[in-house]
């Protein structure tokens, strides 16, 4: 008797740390397992229902973390677990990424240092964010030789195998040889938004395009986007960024 007790308070524990219970409103559980990392610390940044700015702290248990929350529609977050930098502006993608975390159940699987290589299921905003950035991918690819050259001329700026006024001319005409798949990009963007007003990466996509359109055409797009999604933490992380570069400019 006494071991069935144990094997009981046992697997309570365990389902306390590898899932949890989601089904009440607002709540989102993201339920992740780093294979390969098995102590040390993740932490999530987003923000909450009450529109507060989180950052919450998992310990992991055999390579298992465990967040829980409430959002209210999305919110666009950040996930950390790089054992040696916790820091928010000194970013190492191979151990943090952003997602969007939405009510229910999310999980994810990765190996320890390639985290943007992790399956999620659950994760229906994020699945639809992958799926636009295939709308994308002709356009970056025609753009991907183009940084690359800047990339090039910057590091031969650096060793002074060229000269500052030289590196400047060639940047700036790579600048404009780009110039029309930028705007095919910001074009599928707007485009999107226009056609998905109810969907939670439109207003993600609108905060990307900030400063490329006019703020007379943002303010259109953001008017069309349905109450939900301007109601949601993603809406209010809009708005505030919105609100600062409106001040800035």
């Amino acid at each position: 008797m006494r071991n069935f007790y144990y094997r009981a308070r046992l697997l309570i524990m365990v389902l306390g740390i590898c899932g949890c219970n989601s089904a009440v409103g607002q709540t989102f559980c993201l339920a992740g397992q780093i294979q390969g990392k098995d102590t040390g610390k993740v932490v999530l940044h987003y923000i909450d229902a009450s529109n507060k700015s989180r950052i919450d702290t998992a310990t992991l248990l055999n390579g298992n973390f465990t967040f829980q929350g409430n959002v209210s529609g999305a919110s666009y977050a950040y996930l950390n677990t790089d054992p040696f930098n916790m820091q928010v502006d000194n970013r190492d993608e191979k151990f943090d990424r952003n997602l969007f975390v939405e009510p229910g159940d999310i999980k994810m699987v990765f190996t320890h240092g390639a985290i943007e290589q992790a399956t999620l299921t659950g994760a229906n905003i994020e699945n639809q964010w992958e799926a636009y950035h295939q709308q994308e991918q002709q356009d970056l690819k025609r753009l991907a030789p183009y940084l690359s050259t800047i990339d090039s001329i910057r590091t031969l700026l650096r060793a002074g195998s060229i000269s500052s006024q030289m590196a400047d001319q060639k940047i700036k005409q790579l600048h404009t040889d780009t110039a029309p798949i930028y705007a095919s990009l910001l074009n599928t963007k707007t485009s999107y938004i226009q056609k998905n007003p109810a969907q939670y990466i439109s207003l993600h996509l609108l905060e990307y395009s900030v400063s490329h359109i006019p703020d007379e055409q943002v303010e259109r797009l953001y008017q069309h986007l349905s109450d939900s999604v301007k109601n949601s933490s993603l809406g209010y992380r809009f708005t505030q960024y919105y609100a600062r570069y409106k001040k800035v400019m």
